[in-house]
């Protein structure tokens, strides 16, 4: 009877000590200011300048954007809605968030000629950013590349 009155104390004791290194993980408070750059995408052939100017970060400003932890787009995709500067704040946890425009998450294919450059296009994110526990405020530079999934730009 001691002995299994003993068990019983030490299982409970071990049962205690391993849910207690269950880590939970921890959030916190995220400023993001996001700038962008484009690629030139069709039209009427640019001049040395505006071809410059596309690789100057610019405010993305009072617009959308679409975080994720993974690498490619899936259902777990948080929305995020930018101010004027290009500011959201975010309750976010420690770690590597991929960036993705909206265009990317509502892109539709509109030719079969094109369906792997689109898929291909629609999981490259247009950057990341990591939280660390000092991450208060974070610049995160994206860079919007042209949409192989629509028709072509002439």
């Amino acid at each position: 009877m001691k002995n299994i009155a003993i068990f019983i104390i030490l299982l409970s004791i071990s049962i205690s000590c391993n849910t207690s290194k269950v880590k939970k993980e921890q959030i916190i408070e995220v400023n993001l200011v996001v700038t962008s750059t484009s690629d030139y995408c069709g039209g009427v052939p640019p001049n040395d300048k505006m071809l410059e100017n596309l690789k100057m970060p610019k405010t993305y400003g009072n617009k959308e954007l679409f975080i994720s932890r993974d690498s490619v787009l899936t259902d777990a995709i948080i929305q995020l809605s930018l101010d004027e500067i290009g500011k959201t704040t975010a309750s976010l946890s420690l770690g590597m968030y991929y960036v993705f425009f909206p265009n990317k998450v509502t892109a539709q294919l509109t030719s079969k000629e094109n369906e792997e450059p689109c898929k291909r296009w629609k999981n490259e994110p247009n950057g990341t950013f990591f939280i660390e526990t000092s991450s208060a405020d974070v610049e995160v530079l994206l860079h919007m590349t042209c949409d192989p999934c629509g028709e072509a730009r002439m």
